[in-house]
């Protein structure tokens, strides 16, 4: 190996390491960002250090739809033994 491959190899090793490190960082950006989010959605009551919860909103209102009546057996619904 020559003195000028050996630096090659190095800078190479170098870039590798910076780009990794970055990933690294990056992730643990986007995981205190998501921990962050859920625990202020989450808003632990009674808990002074826990951010204030706003007032929820209520469910989606589900359609409503006719319901058919039950079917009932000849028997008034019981079996007999």
């Amino acid at each position: 190996m020559t003195r000028n491959e050996y630096e090659q190899a190095q800078r190479r090793l170098e870039e590798s390491r910076r780009a990794g490190v970055e990933m690294v960082e990056t992730a643990y950006q986007a995981q205190m960002r998501s921990l962050e989010m859920v625990w202020n959605l989450l808003g632990v009551p009674g808990d002074p250090s826990s951010p204030p919860r706003g007032p929820s909103r209520p469910p989606p209102k589900r359609e409503s739809c006719p319901r058919r009546p039950l079917r009932r057996s000849a028997g008034g619904g019981r079996r007999a033994r």
